[in-house]
């Protein structure tokens, strides 16, 4: 009973952040995992981490959340709605850039993941190529339960 009252108030947590698991859609059909919810995981995955690190970056964290709720703007058919939300997002980028503040600049290649098939034909062994790159950015930064590549199907949204 314990554990179950842990994980309603993780999941209810996460959805405060604006973050939740990657899972799948309700719908008729089993829906795939594809691209979508694998910049989910990616940004979710660094999100976790910048929490136990300091100092603490909420502007980073909440722009994570952002990038991180990519799943939802293409249920709802509006990704160049996600990726201009993320571009307008008061990041500060040009100030981070020249910092060269790790962390800032993992947010930015899982951004870039997400736009890597934005406007064209999905080219899914190439996506599942950028999808390693940065996740292995991810695991040298020392973040950890980085989804694996397995776990998504990059022919699909």
């Amino acid at each position: 009973m314990r554990d179950d009252a842990r994980s309603a108030r993780c999941q209810l947590s996460l959805a405060a952040a604006g973050l939740t698991p990657a899972s799948p859609p309700v719908s008729l059909g089993r829906r795939s995992m594809g691209i979508s919810e694998s910049v989910g995981g990616l940004a979710s995955a660094l999100a976790a981490h910048l929490r136990g690190v300091t100092p603490r970056d909420p502007i980073l964290v909440v722009y994570l959340a952002e990038i991180g709720a990519m799943p939802l703007w293409r249920d709802m058919g509006a990704l160049d709605q996600w990726e201009e939300r993320v571009k307008r997002h008061p990041i500060d980028r040009e100030t981070r850039k020249g910092m060269q503040e790790p962390f800032s600049n993992l947010a930015e290649e899982i951004f870039g993941l997400g736009c890597y098939n934005l406007y064209g034909h999905i080219a899914a062994g190439q996506t599942k190529a950028e999808f390693e790159r940065v996740r292995h950015l991810l695991l040298r930064a020392g973040v950890s339960n980085v989804p694996q590549s397995s776990d998504f199907d990059f022919a699909v949204w």
